[in-house]
């Protein structure tokens, strides 16, 4: 290969070009219904085929001009603007005459169009010429059959075959995409064309990969005679489905000088933060580090936590997340900055985002407070610093570190007031609910200042100033405790090491440890139950995640089982069928005319019966929990992965590769069960019984806590002494038993 620099070959610099605007089916209907848009257009007809990789849209626009027939897909060639000052009042979409430039060189092209100013309708198969198209002129061999527009009307069909023949890796990739990816890609697009044009009737349909047609959605009960939001809740119906009654979406309004906010904002939450959608002159505002913000606000007001206390729903674990549904539209000034930042038309930082923010958070803050909620975030604080890192999952190997402070008191602690969810109406019929927390100046203080400085005085632990025969003499008093921090840890070779000294209080167990020095021991506290709950909850999944790698998990039928599900829910459930399967939970779909579709629960894996009891609340939000980790890659698919390796041989140890993959409702259902049948406080222990719950908590590979997080063995203090001492007072083999730690 040449080192000498050339220019690209023409072809080859468009196919590379090409890759920006078409990366997959979805970005080229997305470009096709955009400049039908801008082209007027009033009814929109949108078909794919997932397998071919085909398209036709059909737009009753103003159509192309004979003269112009040519000249469309042209690079660089456009009748949107003439020099850069004409972005400043432009109000279409497109405006760069590229994108059908760009499609072209990658699929095979077909345009039909009609003026009003025209009796025929003309055709151009794209390199090719344009001519005039005739009555029974269709290739009777064609795959689609197009007939030419009505004298009196216009309008445009644009035809895409053979997409991506020349990229196969690239075509290879797009074949291989969910069927449910493409098709909510394609509905965002087209709710983001919706909001800003609500009374265009859109339908679209499409080919899946089984050569089933299907419609994806109809939007054509929005009239001239709703207004802006009662066509915003139709939309977001029409494309989404029964996502939230439209009974509890709030309408959102603010002017500001040439600023214009509208939108809508779910007054209860729902469990996926897909359907939150900032627009500015009908373009996607992208801006995760904002939306972060947005969802601080909300959270730091507990938005949800009502909904969540009175639906009497009892997961095993932490409730599911729950996030605000919005959608807002911003109006304001054009800027070349904003129209021009990705071929996708989508702003990252708009010009105005030092207006446009205060603006969205003023809204935002109105309507919480509306709902009863009072955030106390710092808005300004979150949007100045910088993004916060994400948990990991703890490691097996990790010690457990306690930083201990001496000489504090118990009225020391930060106590917090809960926030009391009273018993009263539901969001959908009322709107103003108090969520305040409790006040403390309700309460009357239980001492007065002056009292209750001496009870702090009292409590502290002080240093004992009595000798004693420990080495206490050699204690450097003046060192500052107060402000020091003494940090301790264990390690799990530690804890292997450690010895049982007793059971304390029936609750805990002491134990001891050398550490390196022949001096020095650690003092360490196990916590009995979450010990116990720990040992057991391993065995459990060890146990079912091995049944699940050796297809053995025992699946029982179930009658009676069933709820509702939209039509996006219903896309993903239907693509990860495969894998709820692998984990015993099969189900089937059934579906009927002018109602949403019903998921039907076959049969599930018997460690979930007890918990269930009938809850499909539970049970649904479950499944769409997982289904949703799955798609964002949170959670792993077992079934891809056990494919890949066919020869993988069973081993009992193996099982713990594959805990990202197990379903959040089965692992909080064994959390439960591990909690349940676990050693209790108040339990009396042997100390053989004790020794056998320290070795068993050893092998586990996370020790260092239970089911729930907390943790199960926990440092309290370290103690050195002098040689000598050692030697002649505090040996193994001393005769005082009290003495012998």
């Amino acid at each position: 290969m040449s080192s000498t620099i050339r220019k690209l070959d023409g072809k080859v610099l468009r196919r590379l070009q090409s890759q920006v605007y078409v990366t997959s089916l979805a970005s080229a209907v997305r470009e096709l219904a955009q400049n039908a848009v801008d082209a007027n257009a009033t009814v929109l007809d949108v078909y794919f085929d997932l397998h071919a990789l085909d398209l036709v849209v059909t737009d009753n626009g103003s159509g192309i001009s004979p003269q112009d027939m040519n000249l469309v897909g042209c690079q660089s060639y456009t009748s949107k603007m003439a020099q850069l000052d004409d972005l400043t009042s432009i109000q279409t979409y497109g405006f760069r005459g590229e994108a059908l430039h760009f499609l072209s060189t990658v699929a095979d092209i077909t345009i039909y169009s009609k003026s009003k100013d025209y009796n025929s309708t003309w055709v151009r198969a794209f390199p090719g010429e344009a001519r005039m198209l005739c009555e029974g002129d269709d290739d009777a061999s064609a795959k689609y059959k197009v007939e030419p527009f009505n004298k009196d009307s216009s309008g445009t069909t644009v035809l895409i075959t053979n997409m991506l023949h020349n990229l196969p890796v690239r075509r290879q990739m797009v074949s291989q995409d969910p069927e449910f990816k493409t098709c909510n890609i394609i509905k965002d697009d087209m709710f983001q064309l919706l909001m800003r044009k609500p009374y265009l009737q859109v339908t679209v349909r499409y080919t899946n990969t089984k050569k089933e047609e299907k419609i994806l959605f109809e939007s054509k009960s929005v009239t001239q005679s709703d207004d802006t939001y009662e066509a915003y809740f139709q939309i977001v119906k029409n494309i989404y489905g029964s996502v939230i009654p439209s009974n509890v979406l709030k309408k959102v309004s603010l002017s500001f000088k040439e600023f214009q906010l509208n939108g809508v904002i779910s007054k209860s939450p729902i469990r996926f933060k897909e359907f939150q959608f900032i627009y500015i002159n009908g373009r996607k505002w992208c801006s995760p580090s904002f939306m972060k913000v947005i969802g601080n606000l909300f959270t730091s007001a507990g938005f949800g936590l009502y909904d969540v206390k009175n639906a009497g729903q009892k997961t095993g674990g932490k409730t599911y997340n729950q996030y605000p549904m919005f959608f807002l539209n911003l109006e304001c000034p054009l800027t070349i900055n904003d129209l021009i930042q990705d071929p996708s038309k989508h702003i990252f930082e708009p010009s105005f985002a030092h207006i446009l923010k205060p603006l969205v958070l003023k809204v935002l803050k109105s309507f919480l407070k509306y709902q009863g909620y009072s955030a106390s975030i710092d808005i300004q604080a979150h949007q100045n610093n910088s993004p916060t890192k994400s948990r990991s999952e703890i490691k097996a190997s990790m010690p457990l570190i306690l930083p201990i402070k001496r000489n504090y008191s118990i009225l020391d602690t930060k106590m917090k007031f809960a926030k009391i969810a009273s018993k009263g109406p539901s969001v959908e019929n009322q709107d103003r609910i108090s969520h305040q927390a409790i006040s403390r100046q309700r309460f009357k203080p239980v001492f007065n200042q002056a009292k209750l400085n001496q009870l702090k005085e009292n409590l502290k632990v002080h240093h004992i100033q009595q000798d004693c025969w420990l080495d206490i003499k050699n204690v450097n008093r003046n060192t500052n405790l107060d402000s020091k921090e003494i940090e301790l840890h264990i390690t799990r070779e530690q804890l292997i090491k450690c010895k049982v000294i007793n059971q304390l209080d029936n609750k805990f167990i002491l134990l001891k440890s050398p550490s390196e020095k022949i001096s020095s021991y650690g003092l360490y506290i196990l916590d009995q139950h979450a010990c116990d709950e720990r040992i057991k909850l391993e065995a459990l999944l060890q146990d079912f995640i091995l049944e699940v790698i050796s297809t053995t998990v025992y699946s029982k039928s179930v009658s009676n089982c069933s709820f509702e599900v939209n039509i996006t829910e219903l896309g993903l459930l239907q693509h990860y069928k495969g894998e709820f399967q692998r984990w015993g939970v099969y189900y089937d779909v059934k579906e009927s005319p002018n109602e949403d579709p019903k998921l039907v629960i076959l049969s599930l894996p018997e460690c979930t019966f007890q918990k269930f009891n009938d809850d499909n609340t539970f049970l649904k939000a479950g499944l769409l929990e997982h289904a949703h980790a799955l798609r964002l890659g949170k959670k792993f698919p077992i079934a891809k992965i056990l494919c890949s390796k066919p020869d993988e041989t069973l081993n009992d140890n193996m099982w713990w590769k594959y805990m990202n993959c197990i379903p959040l409702f089965l692992r909080d259902i064994f959390n439960s069960k591990a909690c349940r049948s676990a050693i209790m406080f108040g339990d009396n222990l042997l100390l053989n019984e004790c020794e056998i719950l320290l070795k068993n908590l050893t092998a586990c590979k996370m020790p260092f806590q239970c089911a729930h997080g907390r943790p199960s063995v926990v440092p309290i203090t370290g103690i050195e002494m002098s040689t000598n001492i050692l030697d002649t007072a505090f040996s193994f083999n001393i005769q005082h038993p009290d003495y012998d730690i």
